[in-house]
């Protein structure tokens, strides 16, 4: 499986996770159906708007997006959001694998 999106572990901080995005493939309204916004099923919401964020207690993990200069910033998630972050992303993973192989197979005559 090709990996479009991977977060980094930096370390932790009292109940915070400290996360840095190490590749994202696409971002802003490329980034999801031309979305800016991926919803997991568990709820997390990946967006691809200004730069890497989270709000203390928000689902919204705020990705890559126009301030490129501020790519590699490192952004604290709450502990107990951070298996479902995780979860959100290889869901990710796994929904634009699916579109790309969906794409590729209608090239096919």
């Amino acid at each position: 499986m090709k990996a479009y999106l991977v977060l980094e572990k930096i370390g932790s901080v009292n109940n915070y996770v400290e996360l840095r995005v190490k590749h994202q493939v696409f971002r802003e309204n490329s980034f999801f159906n031309t979305t800016y916004t991926f919803t997991a099923s568990n709820g997390i919401r990946l967006a691809s708007i200004s730069h890497p964020a989270n709000s203390a207690g928000s689902e919204i993990i705020y990705l890559r997006g126009i301030m490129g200069e501020k790519d590699n910033i490192v952004f604290r998630v709450l502990l107990e959001n951070f298996e479902k972050i995780k979860i959100a992303v290889k869901e990710y993973n796994i929904n634009m694998n699916e579109v790309f192989a969906n794409k590729e197979s209608e090239l096919v005559f």
